[in-house]
């Protein structure tokens, strides 16, 4: 009878090791099968693109009407010739 107990106390130790081993499949949820779907899908990439396009749109329309504008030129001019105080030819063509 003792056999018997320890037998019995023996095989209910051993089966949860024996149901670990048996169940090797990877366990996947609903909301992670959709996360790693829509992660590989062209189509739910280029639209992610054209939202996040649109938002920073947005903002840059936004920021118009807050941010301030400044605008600013400059101008160069390069001669090689050097630079004269007096102009002979408009001597000559004055009336006296």
């Amino acid at each position: 009878m003792l056999a018997l107990l320890a037998a019995l106390q023996f095989q209910l130790q051993a089966q949860p090791i024996a149901m670990t081993a048996v169940d090797s499949l990877p366990v996947v949820t609903l909301s992670e099968a959709l996360r790693r779907a829509t992660g590989l899908d062209p189509n739910y990439v280029a639209a992610l693109g054209q939202v996040d396009n649109a938002v920073w749109a947005r903002r840059s329309a936004f920021s118009v009407f807050i941010l301030p504008s400044v605008t600013v030129s400059a101008r160069a001019r390069a001669s090689t010739r050097p630079a004269s105080t007096s102009s002979p030819g408009r001597d000559s063509c004055r009336r006296r």
